[in-house]
């Protein structure tokens, strides 16, 4: 319940504030990933989320922001090279050290 009354307040914000069509992508991306995070998981919750970064990061180059740019780029890099790791089959995932990435 807390969450939808969050929601509705954050939609309400942005009624006011979104006066063009780019000023909605970030409320669609916010959105999206809001209910992939909740209701998702695995690939296709990162495929929603990438899909949020893509929003964000058409805002950010639309608005003229570098930093925002740049962030939204890395984290859509990530969570690609997220996805491919995920999609590769076990077998080629057996080869990596058991504690994760980092040497131990």
């Amino acid at each position: 319940m807390l969450l939808f009354i969050k929601a509705k307040n954050i939609l309400r914000y942005r009624f006011a504030c979104a006066r063009t069509g780019a000023g909605w992508l970030p409320v669609i991306g916010s959105c999206v990933s809001t209910y992939a995070v909740f209701t998702m998981q695995g690939i296709p919750m990162r495929l929603a989320i990438l899909s949020s970064t893509c929003c964000w990061l058409a805002n950010n180059i639309i608005s003229g922001s570098i930093g925002g740019t740049l962030l939204e780029a890395v984290i859509a890099t990530v969570n690609t090279y997220t996805i491919a790791h995920l999609c590769r089959p076990a077998k080629d995932r057996s080869a990596e050290p058991t504690g994760g990435c980092l040497p131990q």
